[in-house]
C-alpha cells in the first residue's frame, strides 16, 4: 500500500518505501493506492492496481485515450490541482535558485483550444505515442484540440490511406491558421516525381487545408510546398504571413494573452529590441500605431532566415520595424548594442538563453525586459542571471496553455534604473 504525498515535476505522484521514492503514475496527492513495484537501486517504479482511497484532487479524465495515450498526464486532476501543481513547479525552480517570488494567480486556457497538434503515423494510421513508449496509438479525435482542427482528423487519415505505396511518412504537424489548415508532413526520403504530383492533386480532398509541405527527414528547409490558399496567424490587432513549419503558441488564446501581456508591461516610448523574434508576432505589435500605443521602433532577432524574411515583409508597411539574422546563443548582443534600446522583449527556446542574459545583466541601459519561456528551469536561472545584474523581478504569471500535460509557461517582468 502506498500513499501519495507529493507530485513530481513530470506529474507522476510520489510515495515513499524504505526511505527511497516511488514514483506513480496518474495518481493524485493524497491517493492511498495498492500498487505493483518494480525496484531500481534508488527509487521504484509503481503500476497501480486499485485505488484504496480517492483524493479529493481527483477529477474524471475527459478523454477515452486517457491512460493508454502519452500526451496528456494530468486528466485525472481537477482544475485546482492542476493550477496548484503548475504553480509549484515555478515556484520551486525559482526557490532552487534562490529566488523568492510571488506569482500572480496562473492563467489557464480553454481546454478545447489547441491550435497545432503533432501526430505520430504508423503504417498510414494516425495517432499519438503511448504512455512511456514509442509505439503508436491511433487516435480519431483528441478533446484538447481546437474542434475545427479536430474535426479534421478523419479527412487527414482518409487523405493518408490513399497515398502512393512508395510515400511512407512517419509524422503530421497540423496548425490551423486564419486561412485554414498548415501542415507539414515528414519523410523518412524524398518522393518519386510521379508520387509529387499524386500528392499535389490529391489535397483537394483536403477542403480546409491552406498547405501542405513535404519535410525530409534531416533536411532544413521543405522538400516542396503546395499552397492552395495564402496562409496567415492574427496576433492581436496584426495579421502576419507564416512561412512553412513556423513556430507559433500552442492556442490562439495564449498567443493573444502573451502579446497582451508584453504590450500593457513594456514602456510606450523608446525603441524595443525582440530576441528570438519567430515569425514577429510581439514585434509587429510594439511597432505599429494603435490608440493606446503610438508605435515604436523595434529590431528583431531570429536565426531561422524564413521567419527574418517574414519580419522584412512585415516592415513594409510597419517601416520602424527592422530585422536581423543572429544566432543568439553564438553571438549575443552585447552590452554595447543593447545601448539603443529601451525595453527588450525575449521569448527563447527551452534551452533558455544563458549566453544573451549575461549581456542583459550587464549595465547598458535597458529598463524593461518582458521574458516568456516555456521551461521554469532555464527560466529561473536566467532570472537569477538578471537579477545578479541588479534586475529585480517584478512580476511572474504561470500561464498553463498546455491542457492535460505538465508542461508550463511563464511571463514576467523584469525592471532596472536606466
Amino acid at each position: 500500500m502506498l500513499t501519495i504525498t507529493e507530485l513530481g515535476h513530470q506529474g507522476d505522484g510520489i510515495a515513499r518505501l524504505d526511505g527511497k521514492p516511488v514514483y506513480v503514475p496518474l495518481v493524485a496527492v493524497g491517493d492511498v493506492v495498492e500498487a505493483e513495484i518494480a525496484h531500481h537501486k534508488d527509487h521504484g517504479r509503481a503500476t497501480v492496481l486499485r485505488i484504496i482511497t480517492s483524493s479529493p484532487d481527483r477529477s474524471e479524465p475527459f478523454c477515452a485515450y486517457y491512460g493508454m495515450c502519452g500526451g496528456c498526464g494530468l486528466q485525472h486532476l481537477a482544475p485546482q490541482a492542476v493550477a496548484r501543481f503548475k504553480t509549484s513547479l515555478v515556484q520551486a525552480a525559482l526557490a532552487r535558485q534562490g529566488i523568492s517570488a510571488e506569482l500572480s494567480p496562473i492563467a489557464t486556457m480553454a481546454r478545447a483550444s489547441r491550435r497545432r497538434v503533432d501526430v505520430a503515423i504508423h503504417q498510414r494510421r494516425l495517432g499519438y505515442h503511448q504512455r512511456r513508449s514509442r509505439d503508436v496509438l491511433a487516435v480519431d479525435h483528441c478533446p484538447i484540440l481546437h474542434p475545427v482542427l479536430e474535426a479534421q482528423l478523419p479527412h487527414w487519415q482518409a487523405w493518408l490511406n490513399g497515398l502512393p505505396k512508395d510515400v511512407q511518412p512517419q509524422a503530421l504537424r497540423i496548425t490551423q491558421l486564419d486561412d485554414g489548415m498548415d501542415a507539414v508532413l515528414e519523410l523518412p526520403r524524398a518522393p518519386s516525381d510521379v508520387a509529387e504530383m499524386t500528392i499535389g492533386a490529391s489535397i483537394s480532398q483536403l477542403k480546409e487545408l491552406a498547405r501542405i509541405s513535404l519535410w525530409v527527414k534531416g533536411r532544413d528547409e521543405p522538400h516542396i510546398s503546395f499552397a492552395p490558399r495564402r496562409c496567415r496567424v492574427t496576433i492581436g490587432a496584426q495579421t502576419l504571413p507564416v512561412p512553412p513549419g513556423a513556430f507559433l503558441q500552442a492556442s490562439a488564446e495564449a498567443q493573444n494573452w502573451l502579446t497582451g501581456y508584453v504590450l500593457d508591461r513594456l514602456p510606450a516610448k523608446g525603441a524595443v529590441l525582440d530576441l528570438f523574434a519567430g515569425i514577429g508576432g510581439y514585434a509587429a505589435s510594439l511597432a505599429a500605431p494603435s490608440p493606446s500605443r503610438p508605435g515604436q521602433a523595434v529590431h528583431a532577432a531570429e536565426l531561422d532566415m524564413a521567419m527574418v524574411e517574414n519580419i522584412r515583409q512585415l516592415a513594409k508597411t510597419l517601416p520602424r520595424l527592422t530585422a536581423e539574422a543572429r544566432d543568439l546563443f553564438k553571438s549575443p548582443f552585447r552590452a554595447a548594442e543593447l545601448s539603443r534600446f529601451t525595453a527588450c522583449v525575449i521569448n527563447p527556446p527551452r534551452a533558455g538563453a544563458e549566453a544573451q542574459c549575461r549581456e542583459l545583466a550587464k549595465p547598458n541601459g535597458l529598463t524593461h525586459i518582458a521574458m516568456i519561456s516555456c521551461n521554469p528551469e532555464s527560466f529561473a536561472r536566467d532570472a537569477a542571471i538578471l537579477i545578479t545584474g541588479g534586475w529585480q523581478l517584478n512580476q511572474a504569471q504561470p500561464l498553463d496553455q498546455f491542457i492535460g500535460s505538465h508542461h508550463v509557461e511563464v511571463a514576467a517582468l523584469f525592471t532596472r534604473a536606466a
